[in-house]
Protein backbone atom coordinates (compact mmCIF):
# COMPACT_ATOMS: atom_id res chain seq x y z
CA UNK A 1 0.00 0.00 0.00
CA UNK A 2 1.34 3.39 -0.99
CA UNK A 3 0.82 6.25 1.46
CA UNK A 4 1.01 9.75 0.05
CA UNK A 5 1.76 12.70 2.27
CA UNK A 6 0.13 15.89 1.06
CA UNK A 7 2.11 19.06 1.65
CA UNK A 8 -0.17 21.79 2.93
CA UNK A 9 0.87 25.40 2.60
CA UNK A 10 0.26 27.92 5.36
CA UNK A 11 -2.16 30.77 4.80
CA UNK A 12 0.75 33.15 4.33
CA UNK A 13 2.44 30.83 1.81
CA UNK A 14 -0.82 30.51 -0.15
CA UNK A 15 -1.22 34.29 -0.21
CA UNK A 16 2.36 34.77 -1.40
CA UNK A 17 1.78 32.15 -4.11
CA UNK A 18 -1.39 33.94 -5.27
CA UNK A 19 0.39 37.30 -5.41
CA UNK A 20 3.37 35.82 -7.27
CA UNK A 21 1.20 33.94 -9.77
CA UNK A 22 -0.93 37.07 -10.25
CA UNK A 23 2.13 39.08 -11.22
CA UNK A 24 3.30 36.27 -13.53
CA UNK A 25 -0.17 36.12 -15.11
CA UNK A 26 -0.19 39.86 -15.74
CA UNK A 27 3.30 39.70 -17.30
CA UNK A 28 2.41 36.73 -19.54
CA UNK A 29 -0.81 38.43 -20.63
CA UNK A 30 1.21 41.50 -21.64
CA UNK A 31 3.72 39.29 -23.50
CA UNK A 32 0.81 37.70 -25.36
CA UNK A 33 -0.60 41.19 -26.12
CA UNK A 34 -3.96 40.35 -24.55
CA UNK A 35 -4.46 43.86 -23.15
CA UNK A 36 -3.29 45.76 -26.24
CA UNK A 37 -5.88 45.60 -28.99
CA UNK A 38 -9.02 43.83 -30.04
CA UNK A 39 -12.49 43.55 -28.64
CA UNK A 40 -11.29 41.49 -25.63
CA UNK A 41 -8.48 43.82 -24.58
CA UNK A 42 -10.67 45.77 -22.15
CA UNK A 43 -11.84 42.56 -20.43
CA UNK A 44 -8.25 41.45 -19.83
CA UNK A 45 -7.05 44.91 -18.81
CA UNK A 46 -9.82 45.18 -16.21
CA UNK A 47 -9.19 41.68 -14.83
CA UNK A 48 -5.42 41.97 -14.63
CA UNK A 49 -4.97 45.65 -13.65
CA UNK A 50 -4.49 45.01 -9.93
CA UNK A 51 -2.26 41.98 -10.34
CA UNK A 52 0.86 43.94 -11.24
CA UNK A 53 0.33 45.99 -8.05
CA UNK A 54 0.17 42.76 -6.02
CA UNK A 55 -3.57 42.93 -5.29
CA UNK A 56 -5.15 39.61 -6.32
CA UNK A 57 -7.85 39.52 -3.62
CA UNK A 58 -10.10 42.47 -4.39
CA UNK A 59 -13.79 41.49 -4.40
CA UNK A 60 -14.34 43.57 -7.52
CA UNK A 61 -11.97 41.16 -9.29
CA UNK A 62 -14.28 38.13 -9.06
CA UNK A 63 -16.54 38.89 -12.03
CA UNK A 64 -13.76 40.33 -14.18
CA UNK A 65 -11.50 37.32 -13.57
CA UNK A 66 -14.32 34.94 -14.54
CA UNK A 67 -15.04 36.93 -17.70
CA UNK A 68 -11.34 37.02 -18.59
CA UNK A 69 -10.98 33.25 -18.11
CA UNK A 70 -13.96 32.55 -20.39
CA UNK A 71 -12.69 35.03 -22.97
CA UNK A 72 -9.21 33.48 -22.91
CA UNK A 73 -10.74 30.04 -23.55
CA UNK A 74 -12.65 31.49 -26.53
CA UNK A 75 -9.52 33.13 -27.93
CA UNK A 76 -7.54 29.92 -27.44
CA UNK A 77 -10.15 27.93 -29.41
CA UNK A 78 -9.75 30.36 -32.29
CA UNK A 79 -6.01 29.58 -32.41
CA UNK A 80 -6.43 25.83 -33.07
CA UNK A 81 -4.84 25.00 -36.43
CA UNK A 82 -5.46 21.26 -36.45
CA UNK A 83 -5.48 18.06 -34.41
CA UNK A 84 -2.86 15.33 -34.12
CA UNK A 85 -2.86 11.92 -32.47
CA UNK A 86 -0.40 11.41 -29.58
CA UNK A 87 0.32 8.78 -26.96
CA UNK A 88 -0.44 10.31 -23.57
CA UNK A 89 -0.26 8.87 -20.08
CA UNK A 90 -3.89 8.83 -18.97
CA UNK A 91 -3.49 7.07 -15.61
CA UNK A 92 -1.04 5.19 -13.46
CA UNK A 93 -1.15 2.70 -10.62
CA UNK A 94 1.15 0.26 -8.86
CA UNK A 95 1.57 -1.70 -12.11
CA UNK A 96 2.80 1.35 -14.02
CA UNK A 97 1.55 3.97 -16.45
CA UNK A 98 -1.20 3.49 -19.01
CA UNK A 99 -0.95 5.32 -22.31
CA UNK A 100 -3.74 6.00 -24.75
CA UNK A 101 -3.87 7.59 -28.16
CA UNK A 102 -5.53 10.98 -27.76
CA UNK A 103 -6.47 13.73 -30.17
CA UNK A 104 -4.46 16.81 -29.21
CA UNK A 105 -5.08 20.27 -30.67
CA UNK A 106 -2.25 21.95 -32.56
CA UNK A 107 -2.09 25.70 -31.89
CA UNK A 108 -0.68 28.66 -33.73
CA UNK A 109 2.32 30.46 -32.27
CA UNK A 110 -0.02 32.90 -30.55
CA UNK A 111 -2.06 29.95 -29.33
CA UNK A 112 1.02 28.49 -27.65
CA UNK A 113 1.53 31.79 -25.80
CA UNK A 114 -2.14 31.78 -24.82
CA UNK A 115 -1.78 28.21 -23.50
CA UNK A 116 1.00 29.43 -21.19
CA UNK A 117 -1.26 32.26 -20.01
CA UNK A 118 -4.12 29.83 -19.42
CA UNK A 119 -1.93 27.44 -17.40
CA UNK A 120 -0.69 30.30 -15.19
CA UNK A 121 -4.24 31.66 -14.94
CA UNK A 122 -5.53 28.27 -13.70
CA UNK A 123 -2.76 28.01 -11.11
CA UNK A 124 -3.41 31.61 -10.01
CA UNK A 125 -7.16 31.03 -9.61
CA UNK A 126 -6.54 27.86 -7.58
CA UNK A 127 -4.08 29.62 -5.24
CA UNK A 128 -6.41 32.61 -4.90
CA UNK A 129 -9.42 30.41 -4.07
CA UNK A 130 -7.46 28.32 -1.56
CA UNK A 131 -6.25 31.48 0.16
CA UNK A 132 -9.73 32.98 0.36
CA UNK A 133 -11.23 29.65 1.55
CA UNK A 134 -8.58 29.24 4.26
CA UNK A 135 -9.11 32.83 5.40
CA UNK A 136 -12.88 32.33 5.55
CA UNK A 137 -12.42 29.11 7.53
CA UNK A 138 -10.19 30.87 10.05
CA UNK A 139 -12.73 33.71 10.45
CA UNK A 140 -15.51 31.15 10.98
CA UNK A 141 -13.49 29.31 13.61
CA UNK A 142 -12.76 32.54 15.48
CA UNK A 143 -16.49 33.40 15.52
CA UNK A 144 -17.34 29.89 16.69
CA UNK A 145 -14.79 29.97 19.49
CA UNK A 146 -15.79 33.47 20.59
CA UNK A 147 -19.49 32.73 20.59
Amino acid sequence: MKIEKKLELSLQQLAVLAVTLGRELERKSRDASLCDTGKSAEIFALAFCGLAERDPFGHRNEASLSAAYRTLADELRSEIRGVEQRFLCTRSDADGEYDEVCAVPVYSERGERLLAVQETFSRFLAAREQTLDRLAAERSLRRLLAG
